[in-house]
């Protein structure tokens, strides 16, 4: 079998101390004197949410425990959410004056910000929390496509035209993608039944399914759809991130996990079950360099447009998996974070620096609040930021001062941008295979 490296991912569940030194994003002394900041670009993953389904669904059954009562309807940002939002888009304001991008009390002239979520009220909500922090005396709308409640398809993850080849080749890294992370299911699927009292759960009982399996993940492919599992990691999913909210949302300790008094390490295990489905279905390469076509038009088109100073993209775990993977991220450490990928309200940072020399540069990093920063509600500033760590591309190298070329960058946007659906991408597949 072929071991497939997935470059964006890090080890899950890798071991961590108690107190966890939280990264940050240092530049070189005489940075500032070298470098001028020219455009910020983020895509973000929306704010926290209430469960994606509630009352008489898979959740209602899935144990016999009272869920957290949700500010928001299912799906939508909740008023927890949309306060993290905007303490988040006031710290970066603040820093991004600081930084010299704007001055202060900045008034933007039209076309130099750019807000565009998805058209679902989560991401919409997300977005306008931001900027209220961010610019607060502006009133910029937020760009949307398509009825509410529909998905844009910028940001949708589902198939667009796709041949055999494609599926072949997608079937075959899903399926030994599923092989690596078997061992991962194995050891927490016995941790999240026994959070949820799944063997009093009304599922069990009537006779739904009796646990959580191995041997029942199958893919469905289908143009027009999202990629889909087929089995109980999709229950498993659910529950997990359910409960992932609900330890946002819960400061008690013991309430957010039913009774049990979970470790940082244990709510971590219990986020790498959704983890596991989530990278099998929007990080497999071939999937990935597919879903991630359109956000990376966009992302390119962003950095290079004549007059933008600033764009807030807001979307999903999904979208910046699938980007994150198909730019060919090195893998990463989410220090002080439950779940080890693209927490809630985490932002892929993608800057546009002029040299003195003249030559255009770009920076990447993926800015996160801790699971701390998000269960307190806490106030950001220079004394309590967010989280930061950079984000490297294989294959390509940066200067002494961290940056790279931005042609360089913009080349392997359209290296991905331009490959063919078909499975069959040659020397962008080998970079994928270990």
């Amino acid at each position: 079998m072929k071991k497939y490296l997935l470059l964006v991912l890090p080890v899950i569940l890798a071991a961590c101390s108690a107190k966890e030194s939280l990264p940050r994003v240092e530049r070189p002394d005489g940075f500032s004197d070298r470098y001028t900041p020219e455009r910020v670009v983020i895509l973000s993953r929306h704010g926290i949410r209430s469960p994606l389904n509630r009352g008489g669904s898979v959740l209602s059954r899935i144990t016999p425990h009272k869920w957290f009562n949700w500010t928001s309807a299912p799906s939508e940002l909740s008023r927890k959410g949309a306060v993290q939002e905007f303490r988040l888009g006031q710290y970066l304001g603040r820093r991004l004056e600081e930084e010299g991008l704007f001055p202060a009390k900045w008034s933007p002239v039209e076309g130099e910000v750019r807000l565009y979520a998805n058209a679902l009220q989560r991401t919409i909500a997300t977005s306008r929390s931001f900027i209220a922090g961010f610019l607060p005396l502006e009133n910029i709308p937020v760009e949307h496509h398509g009825a509410l409640g529909t998905m844009d398809p910028v940001f949708s993850v589902c198939l667009r035209p796709i041949d055999s080849l494609f599926v072949q080749q997608a079937l075959h890294e899903m399926d030994s993608l599923t092989l690596l992370y078997r061992d991962v299911l194995r050891e927490n699927y016995p941790l999240l039944a026994r959070v949820l009292d799944f063997d009093q759960s009304a599922a069990k009982a009537a006779g739904d399914t009796n646990r959580f399996r191995l041997d029942d993940i199958a893919f469905v492919l289908q143009e027009g759809e999202e990629p889909q599992v087929t089995g109980t990691l999709c229950w498993a999913c659910r529950a997990a991130d359910a409960l992932t909210l609900q330890y946002y949302e819960e400061t008690d300790n013991r309430k957010a996990g039913f009774g049990y008094r979970l470790t940082p390490d244990g709510w971590r295990r219990i986020a790498s079950v959704k983890e596991v489905y989530q990278r099998l279905l929007f990080a497999t390469p071939v999937i990935a360099r597919h879903l991630a076509q359109p956000m990376l038009g966009c992302l390119k088109d962003e950095l290079t447009v004549p007059g933008r100073r600033f764009t807030f993209l807001c979307g999903h775990d999904s979208n910046l998996l699938s980007v994150l993977s198909a730019l060919q991220a090195e893998p990463y450490t989410l220090s002080g974070a439950v779940e080890a990928d693209t927490p809630v309200s985490s932002m892929l940072v993608l800057r546009r620096w002029k040299g003195v020399d003249g030559a255009d540069y770009a920076s990447l990093s993926l800015l996160y609040p801790t699971a701390e920063e998000l269960r307190k509600g806490a106030d950001l500033d220079r004394r309590n930021p967010p989280a930061e760590v950079a984000i490297s591309l294989q294959g390509l190298v940066r200067n002494e001062d961290g940056l790279y070329r931005l042609e360089d960058v913009l080349a392997r946007m359209d290296k991905v941008i331009s490959c063919n659906p078909c499975g069959n991408c040659g020397q962008i597949q080998n970079n994928f295979v270990n």
